[in-house]
């Protein structure tokens, strides 16, 4: 009973330095933010990197380019598909692969029941 009479009494005791820690540590950032406008400043230079984004898009049109390269990336994908079967082929070797593999399960339990 003692013992745990003791480690209520230190947990608690814990519990308030960290509060206490917490509460400094946010006193601190307050001070800071306010002397240096840190949050401000931040917001600042998001807004800008935003708005350089954007104009950069509007120069040099980057979510065209890179639409168009998708589409164009997709149709070349399309097109040797259709002209050399690959998703046909990766099917027909997987099922190959499969047909291997159950082949060999098969063989090894007919091995293994001897």
């Amino acid at each position: 009973a003692a013992g745990a009479a003791w480690y209520a009494k230190d947990s608690s005791s814990v519990a308030a330095q960290v509060g206490e820690a917490t509460s400094t540590a946010v006193g601190n950032l307050r001070s800071l933010n306010e002397r240096y406008d840190v949050s401000g400043q931040t917001w600042e230079v998001a807004s800008r990197a935003s708005q350089a984004a954007a104009s950069l898009n509007e120069e040099y049109d980057l979510t065209g380019h890179a639409s168009r390269t998708a589409g164009a990336v997709l149709e070349e994908a399309r097109r040797t598909d259709r002209d050399f079967n690959v998703s046909g082929n990766v099917v027909s070797a997987a099922g190959s692969v499969a047909g291997g593999l159950w082949s060999l399960a098969e063989s090894s339990i007919t091995y293994l029941r001897r």
